[in-house]
């Protein structure tokens, strides 16, 4: 079927989870954070850090990336601010391509069982109804996994940080989303993380 579609390698991986989902242990999807993978985040003063769970709320963030994402408030889910809060189109500098980018990586992770969930259900069902941009987005059916990528972010504090962000499947709970942000030595997002994190401290 992906010959004939002539889907590309994530669309075909994506078929393939559709024809063999995996199973719930005990029928129980669980949105705790491994407590010693919350102590790695704290041991990383330096670089944001933060854990989506399966609707991509933040379920943890260290103190930087707590910082770093305080325009979107305390614990906030990425898909709501990104397509509701007006102040997102100002905090991603591109922002059509970071929100189609969010939306693709959920058309990614929805064929699992994990993500069946009336949680993440209602959260789609919201976001269609609360956003022409997202509504247009979500019915093209894009799928690509999270990746490695650069993301430019204005931030009201600091300015302008151009950060590398990578996304890593946390194996333990593989519906979560460890997400990392880094900035190029000796270039203006270091220093002004590094800013950001005497601010924290």
């Amino acid at each position: 079927m992906a010959e004939v579609l002539h889907l590309d390698a994530e669309a075909t991986e994506h078929l393939h989870r559709l024809a063999h989902p995996q199973q719930i242990v005990d029928g129980f999807l669980s949105e705790e954070v491994n407590p010693d993978l919350n102590r790695m985040l704290a041991a990383w003063p330096d670089t944001p850090a933060m854990v989506a769970g399966s609707g991509l709320d933040i379920l943890t963030a260290n103190p930087l990336a707590a910082a770093l994402y305080s325009p979107a408030g305390p614990q906030p889910n990425l898909l709501l601010f990104t397509f509701l809060d007006p102040q997102a189109r100002e905090f991603f500098v591109d922002w059509e391509i970071v929100a189609g980018r969010a939306v693709a990586g959920l058309h990614a992770v929805s064929s699992t069982p994990y993500d069946a969930s009336t949680r993440r259900h209602a959260l789609v069902t919201r976001l269609c109804d609360e956003s022409v941009d997202f509504a247009r987005m979500w019915a093209k059916h894009e799928v690509r996994q999270p990746k490695y990528e650069v993301m430019r972010l204005l931030h009201p504090d600091v300015g302008q940080l151009d950060l590398v962000h990578q996304t890593l499947t946390v194996n333990a709970a593989p519906w979560q989303l460890l997400n990392v942000y880094q900035a190029a030595a000796g270039s203006t997002a270091e220093k002004a993380l590094r800013e950001l994190a005497s601010s924290v401290r």
